[in-house]
C-alpha cells in the first residue's frame, strides 16, 4: 500500500497525504486503516461534495484513473470503508 497504492492517490489526489495505521490493541488489533490528511478544507472539497460520501467531478476522474488499483488491493482482504471527516486541533 505505502509503496505502491498511496503515491498514485496522491498524485491523483493533489493536496492530499495518505498514512498506514496498524491496530496494536483493542476492537482493531491486528487490523489496518488508513488516513487521509488534506492540506485544506478547500482541498478536501476539490474531490468530495459537502455530504463527505460522494465525489465531485474532479473526484470521480480521480477515482477512475486508480480503478486498476483497487482492483488489484481488493485481491488481499476486505475493505470496510467508514465515512468521518476530522479536524486535527
Amino acid at each position: 500500500m505505502k509503496d505502491k497504492y498511496f503515491p498514485e492517490v496522491e498524485k491523483n489526489f493533489p493536496g492530499v497525504k495518505c498514512y498506514v495505521l496498524k491496530g496494536i490493541r483493542g476492537e482493531g488489533v491486528d487490523c489496518i486503516s488508513f488516513v487521509y490528511v488534506f492540506q485544506s478544507d478547500e482541498v478536501r472539497n476539490k474531490f468530495w461534495k459537502a455530504e463527505g460520501t460522494s465525489y465531485t467531478e474532479l473526484g470521480n476522474a480521480a477515482v477512475e484513473k486508480l480503478k486498476p488499483l483497487n482492483e488489484e488491493m481488493g485481491k488481499y482482504g476486505k475493505m470496510i470503508d467508514k465515512y468521518t471527516d476530522w479536524v486535527v486541533q
